[in-house]
């Protein structure tokens, strides 16, 4: 039992209860900070011009553009696949 005492975090706290684990977080209704802050980035980006600006932007400085464009695009691409595969001996007996 010497492994639940981390959960022990307030006095009284039972370290066998699982339940108490679930307590805590973001209350139901309350946006997320870094919704707020994406929301806020899209409106600047609006405000300054949006795509045509930044358009002007990358034209300027495409070292830079091109840094941004890569650390934008995923980092894992999962794919489907379906591979055919032909036996050249049943081809010779046809």
């Amino acid at each position: 039992m010497e492994h639940l005492s981390i959960l022990r975090t307030k006095r009284g706290m039972n370290p066998n209860s699982l339940t108490n684990l679930s307590k805590g977080g973001r209350k139901k209704g309350v946006p997320n900070r870094h919704v707020k802050f994406r929301e806020a980035l899209f409106e600047a980006f609006d405000k300054i011009g949006g795509i045509d600006t930044l358009v002007q932007w990358a034209k300027a400085n495409q070292g830079d553009f091109y840094t941004l464009l890569i650390k934008a695009l995923p980092k894992e691409v999962k794919a489907d696949a379906f591979i055919n595969t032909i036996n050249a001996a049943d081809l010779l007996i046809d």
